[in-house]
């Protein structure tokens, strides 16, 4: 729960401007007491405590303390048992919002679990409180006798309940309503579902026997607007209710006020909880819904840019989902066709056919993985390499329910890499057949890496391997001490020497001369030096 903090600049104005609102709240409360002046069997303040400090934070706290103060206090209660209500209606919205801030409570109530914190710990938990500290006070002020405690605390605690239920969800569900909602066709249809509902209401109640006929129209309220809807819908049918009911009318009014208005929070009460919770169901799934399609925009997206889709084989109704990159690799219109395991190996090369059939059916048989290489064949005629691999799902008895896998396009890598193998090849033949003698050797070190032919034999060797692999100094090749050293330096300083001068001995011992060219290469991640010898 985050609260929205009053800024310290606007704090003066807003504790007695919800004060006001507290004690109007309570004048109309007292219009729904039977039981004693100031004991409300539907008390808005409480729930208009409770959103406050919610959504306020808990320096709202002097504005609740004044309001129920001035609202007691003037309704004929003694300064005494005043003060000791205030503390209680004040202490009601602490609990409640602590208990809500513990249960990460989010006032969206967009969340079953949210709807049933503030039905829980905000509408029944907290205000225990209250009733216990006011009926208290009514009785060591005067106020009330101590016969009637359990009536008056059993009555003060359904209508605190019921106003935190009632009002706190409703302001709370509309500060946080998303702004998106108010489009000037939604704007209409709210409208036009406030008008109806109370009109409706009124009907119904006369009508004595179908009262909740009015929970489709409050569950439409919900299923169209979400929480704010829903609470909306029950604020007003309650209202419409509470009136009628304190007037003498509808199937409620049955034995004594207390009675009648017992029986009316147990109607309210089921609206409330039934609408709420519909509202938090339809937002829960409608938010998995959205992070299910964000979900799969960003799965295919990936399977677009690695050129990669995905399949799924149904085994017992044969049914084959494809993945809109699969569709796409095979040269389809996604969606195009209903995709079969027959047509997918019509697709296969024919001389690749035969060899994925057996591969994917011997899976099923004896394995749960498989990967192989196919080619398959466009609509256009074009070929194209995918590598592809899956596995074998079973049920509890061990047959085969379902096979999943994914398949690569790696059409343009295979040609890179047949690309580069040829180039290499390639070199590798001009390498050892020049009629130049060519050394590549490892820089950090001058081990010497690769030699061709030539260079074999112009320093008296007859094997490369009498040469690959060994330090120059080894076998005495540099004539002059530091001869590698000055070499290998400047090349990295230079990174090419076009001509150098060197003298390096043969196998007999025997001192040439030599003009080498260099050049500074890097071969699999290690900087080389590639060496171009002319005896002189």
């Amino acid at each position: 729960m985050a609260a929205q903090f009053v800024p310290r600049g606007t704090w003066p104005l807003t504790v007695p401007l919800l004060a006001a609102i507290y004690v109007g709240a309570a004048k109309l409360g007292f219009e729904a007491a039977p039981a004693h002046a100031v004991v409300s069997s539907a008390w808005p303040p409480a729930g208009i405590a409770v959103a406050a400090l919610v959504l306020l934070g808990w320096r709202m706290w002097p504005g609740v303390a004044l309001g129920a103060l001035v609202a007691n206090a003037t309704s004929g209660v003694p300064v005494a048992g005043a003060l000791g209500i205030a503390f209680g209606n004040t202490l009601e919205a602490v609990v409640a919002a602590w208990l809500l801030q513990r249960a990460d409570f989010r006032p969206s109530l967009e969340r079953l679990r949210d709807v049933a914190a503030l039905c829980g710990l905000g509408a029944l938990v907290g205000t225990m409180v209250s009733a216990a500290i006011g009926v208290t006070s009514l009785w060591l002020s005067g106020a009330a006798s101590v016969a009637d405690l359990a009536t008056l605390g059993l009555v003060w605690w359904s209508g605190d309940a019921l106003g935190v239920l009632i009002v706190a969800s409703a302001v709370l569900a509309w500060a946080s309503a998303s702004r998106r909602l108010a489009t000037p066709a939604r704007i209409g249809e709210a409208l036009a579902v406030l008008m109806v509902l109370p009109v409706l209401t009124v009907l119904l109640f006369r009508s004595g026997d179908y009262v909740y006929a009015i929970f489709p129209a409050a569950l439409l309220a919900a299923y169209r607007f979400g929480p704010p809807g829903a609470t909306a819908a029950t604020l007003v049918v309650s209202a419409v209710a509470v009136a009628v009911t304190v007037a003498g009318r509808g199937m409620f009014v049955t034995s004594t006020p207390t009675n009648n208005l017992f029986l009316l929070q147990t109607f309210i009460a089921l609206l409330a909880v039934t609408a709420q919770g519909f509202a938090a169901a339809i937002a829960e799934r409608q938010h998995a819904e959205h992070e299910l399609r964000i979900s799969g925009e960003h799965l295919a997206e990936a399977q677009a840019v690695a050129h990669l889709g995905s399949w799924y084989w149904d085994v017992g109704s044969d049914r084959l989902e494809w993945s809109d990159e699969l569709y796409r690799i095979f040269g389809l219109v996604p969606r195009g066709i209903s995709p079969t395991f027959e047509g997918f190996l019509e697709r296969v090369h024919r001389d690749d056919r035969a060899r994925v059939e057996t591969t994917i059916r011997q899976a099923m048989v004896e394995k749960e993985q498989f990967q192989f290489d196919e080619r398959i064949v466009l609509p256009n005629g074009d070929v194209r390499v995918l590598e592809s691999q899956g596995r074998v799902l079973r049920d509890p008895d061990g047959r085969t329910t379902t096979v999943q896998g994914i398949c690569q396009d790696v059409s343009d890598a295979r040609r890179s890499q047949e690309a580069l193998a040829a180039s290499e090849a390639k070199f590798a033949k001009i390498f050892h057949a020049s009629p130049v003698a060519i050394c590549l050797v490892a820089l950090a070190d001058g081990r010497v890496l690769d030699v061709n032919q030539r260079c074999v034999q112009m320093l008296g060797y007859e094997r490369r391997e009498d040469v690959v692999g060994k330090q120059p100094r080894s076998f005495g090749m540099w004539a002059e001490p530091g001869e590698q050293d000055r070499v290998l330096r400047e090349l990295r300083e230079q990174r090419s020497l076009p001509e150098a001068s060197v003298t390096y001995r043969t196998r007999g011992g025997v001192p040439r001369r030599a003009i080498v060219s260099l050049e500074l290469i890097e071969l699999a991640g290690e900087a080389c030096g590639l060496a171009l010898f002319w005896r002189l």
